[in-house]
């Protein structure tokens, strides 16, 4: 708060003298609580009513009143917030002086810090901020004011190698840093070098008569150059890890871990950002393989490794229209904290240049990706890839490419792939109602995979290109829409596969046209042509044609209290020409009705159910007739807890009858669970999880000979098939009601098994897991981070479990 001083009769001289040492410019300047002495000094020597406040441990920079000539001036490097001293002291006029700071660029921020790594004390010489009331540079050397030979320096509060004010009564004083000089104890100081900017202008250092001519400083500082600040951490830790395989051999581990990690920037940082890493692992597993001895008893093995692991990234120009990205990485999977069942390195080497035009308009980027994982067992397994892709929309025209090329290869069991994937689209918008879009695909692929025989090479080469064009009549009115819309296409498809030496080649050119008029909102009528060329390499060419057409009736919703019933009735003909068998003809008529109701819960929660019953019959003139009768009953149960929770759990299951003859019988069940929202405060669930279930009945009848017994029997192929994939999150910020212990519940699955790797994938994972389910705890006492894993997994129809503990201490601030 602001104080009001009583003011005391003193002489000039003794106001002059008060004021030289407390006051600078009329601003109080102070760098310790003791100020207050100083303060009322001030204030007592002046001839009016001071009024002073003090915000910082600095004095800001600019006071109100000019200097008084006979005042030593001070050179201010700004290390703190400053902020504006305002004060009434009455002094005469006096020159506009300059402000300077350290050339560092640290001098501009303080260093708020109280930890045990130290301050980061702004070094460096003055650098010429700009002119502003209230301060002015040191004297140089023969000017008034400076110090003269054999005089001893002024004395300034502070420590050695810092800033210095002027000495306040009580305070801890040094000997202040000379004119022109940098940081250093006084007797060493040299003088500012050449270049860089000094007191009295933005260039050079002005030279009095007298000085000699000496050369400029060549170095770091005579070029204006310097080292950014680097933000700088790591840590050390300790871990455990024991697992059980399913094979019935278990393992145990024990590893210590070291990291540094660091970044800064080069230049400016819209110029160049850099990080890096560098890591250490060392340390002793214990194997035991039950049954694995010449005797089928269990054997041991001890085994001790060490491994340096680590990275870096350089992004060039990030916030530009051209950023460019390499990064490197190397990582060990002992110190990751996943389940693995056999430990491995992978070494990631990325590269991406983009590019984007002034308007938005282009965009265009190019990249590569390289993973090689190498295990003590396999050897090494390593994917190259190669990628890029290309938009450009002006006016009214869209052009989009996309080209991927990769290679993998493994020494293990010489399993490798060469694939080349390529895709490009053009839209061109002629009007509001005439659209035309060309399209090109082509996919070259060279597998070489492991089956039960061995080996088997097999390559595809397929291209499909194809152009449409969309075309709808204006409408008479402008605000309705045309009922009759018109697509016509033409296609080339051609396809070219190889397995185990022997080779099978297929082209076809079509052309379609389509054709469907809306004659009202419940009735809507299709007429279809199509004509292919088709031509193998088995046989001569072959035209197919195709005309039909198809009509659907879609009734109006009917509402009988709170059931919402729907209903639609539809049938087609088409008629085929061409083809070995010669012509044909199909008919097919179907009709289904649903009745669905919905049940509120609450005014958060919601289920609805649905059934609904399908019929349809078709009579092919080649095969027969056939008809088939659906089931479907459904349930729906829909959470919504405000703007950020949602979720829904869904299941419905079908049943499906064929007779005739398609004779067969289809049975299938869905599950369905999404969502993602906060269970409360300190707690949150995400799901999206699909589960899928189908059992496939299809009857076959063989035919027997004429010397056979009896009539032919007929048999029943049953395939059944469960698709798991999606994952589920819970995770608690306050777990047991402890604070700070964070726990985390996560379960991921993908039944499908794809060999992503060898489809050319660099960020795949190794090993395959059917299911894998985790629960992990985090604590975190200062900087110290302790952590446990539960971890259970499927791989090829056998379970594994891992438990798993680290302690991590941090240090550093990154």
């Amino acid at each position: 708060m602001p104080r009001q001083l009583p003011s005391q009769p003193r002489t000039a001289d003794e106001d002059l003298r008060r004021l030289a040492a407390p006051l600078v410019g009329g601003v109080l300047l102070c760098a310790c609580p003791l100020a207050a002495h100083a303060v009322s000094a001030a204030a007592a020597a002046a001839p009016a009513t001071t009024e002073l406040r003090l915000a910082s441990s600095l004095a800001a920079i600019g006071g109100k009143a000019p200097l008084l000539r006979e005042t030593s001036p001070l050179a201010l490097q700004l290390s703190g917030a400053l902020t504006p001293v305002v004060t009434s002291v009455a002094v005469p006029p006096a020159e506009v002086p300059r402000v300077y700071a350290a050339a560092d660029s640290t001098a501009v921020s303080a260093d708020v810090d109280d930890d045990e790594e130290g301050s980061d004390a702004p070094i460096g010489p003055p650098v010429v901020l700009g002119d502003l009331p209230g301060r002015r540079p040191p004297p140089l050397p023969g000017e008034r004011g400076a110090p003269t030979s054999g005089e001893a320096p002024p004395l300034v509060p502070g420590v050695p190698g810092l800033p210095g004010l002027p000495c306040m009564p009580g305070l801890p004083c040094v000997p202040m840093r000379p004119a022109g000089s940098v940081a250093g104890p006084y007797d060493e100081r040299a003088p500012v070098p050449a270049g860089l900017p000094f007191p009295g202008g933005l260039g050079a250092p002005t030279k009095t008569a007298g000085e000699g001519e000496g050369d400029a400083d060549t170095g770091i500082a005579g070029s204006g150059w310097g080292l950014a600040p680097v933000r700088w951490g790591g840590s050390v830790g300790l871990q455990l890890r024991r697992q059980q395989l399913g094979g019935g051999s278990t393992s145990s581990s024990t590893l210590g871990l070291f990291n540094l990690r660091a970044s800064s920037y080069i230049y400016q940082p819209w110029l160049a950002q850099i990080s890096a890493n560098l890591g250490i692992t060392t340390g002793q597993s214990s194997s035991t393989s039950s049954g694995a001895g010449t005797s089928g008893g269990a054997v041991s093995q001890n085994d001790s490794q060490s491994s340096m692991i680590g990275g870096g990234m350089l992004h060039l120009f990030p916030m530009s229209r051209f950023p460019f990205m390499a990064t490197f990485d190397r990582s060990d999977s002992r110190a990751s904290g996943t389940f693995v069942t056999t430990d491995y390195t992978n070494t990631r080497i990325g590269l991406r240049q983009s590019y984007r035009t002034e308007s938005g308009a282009q965009n265009a980027s190019v990249g590569f990706d390289r993973s090689v994982v190498e295990t003590g067992q396999s050897g090494l397994d390593t994917v190259n890839a190669i990628y890029g892709n290309y938009s450009h929309a002006f006016d009214n025209q869209t052009t989009q490419m996309n080209g991927r090329f990769s290679q993998s290869q493994r020494d293990l069991n010489g399993e490798s792939s060469r694939l080349i994937n390529y895709y490009a689209r053009h839209t061109y918008r002629f009007e509001d109602n005439l659209n035309v879009e060309t399209s090109t695909m082509l996919n070259d692929n060279t597998l070489r995979y492991r089956t039960t025989g061995g080996l088997a090479n097999t390559h595809g080469r397929y291209l499909q290109m194809n152009s449409s064009v969309s075309w709808r009549p204006e409408s008479e009115y402008e605000d309705e829409v045309s009922p009759l819309s018109v697509t016509a296409g033409i296609n080339l498809f051609t396809a070219a596969s190889t397995f185990d030496n022997t080779t099978s080649e297929s082209k076809s050119l079509s052309g379609n046209v389509a054709a469907t008029y809306a004659y009202s909102p419940n009735l809507t009528l299709m007429g279809t042509g199509l004509m292919t060329r088709i031509t193998n390499s088995n046989g001569d060419p072959t035209v197919l044609t195709n005309i039909g057409g198809a009509a659907s009736y879609i009734g109006d919703p009917l509402t009988f209290g709170k059931f919402s019933y729907n209903w639609n009735v539809g049938g087609s003909a088409n008629r085929q020409g061409g083809g070995p068998n010669g012509g044909n003809r199909l008919l097919a008529t179907q009709g289904s009705h649903s009745l669905s109701r919905e049940f509120p819960l609450s005014t958060q929660q919601s289920v609805q159910l649905s059934m609904s019953q399908s019929l349809s019959h078709s009579s092919d003139q080649l095969i027969g007739a056939s008809t088939s009768l659906n089931h479907t009953a459904g349930s729906t149960w829909r959470v919504l807890g405000g703007d950020q929770s949602f979720g829904s759990v869904g299941l419905s299951f079908s049943d499906m009858l064929t007779t005739g003859a398609n004779e067969g019988h289809y049975r299938y069940l869905y599950l369905q669970v999404n969502g993602n929202g906060q269970l409360s405060p300190r707690s949150s669930l995400s799901a999206n999880l699909t589960v899928q279930w189908s059992m496939q009945e299809n009857q076959r009848q063989v035919t027997t000979s004429s010397a056979g017994f009896g009539s032919s029997p007929v048999f029943t192929d049953q395939t059944k098939r469960t698709n798991v994939f999606g994952s589920v999150n819970y995770s608690h910020m306050r777990a047991l009601g402890v604070s700070g212990l964070r726990y985390n519940l996560s379960f991921n699955a993908n039944s499908q098994m794809v060999d992503s790797r060898l489809l050319g994938d660099a960020s795949a994972n190794p090993e395959r897991f059917t299911w894998w389910l985790e629960n992990r705890f985090d604590y975190r006492i200062g900087m110290l981070d302790l952590s446990a894993t539960g971890t259970v997994t499927e791989t090829g129809g056998k379970k594994n479990a891992q438990v798993f503990f680290r302690a991590t201490r941090q240090f550093g601030k990154f």
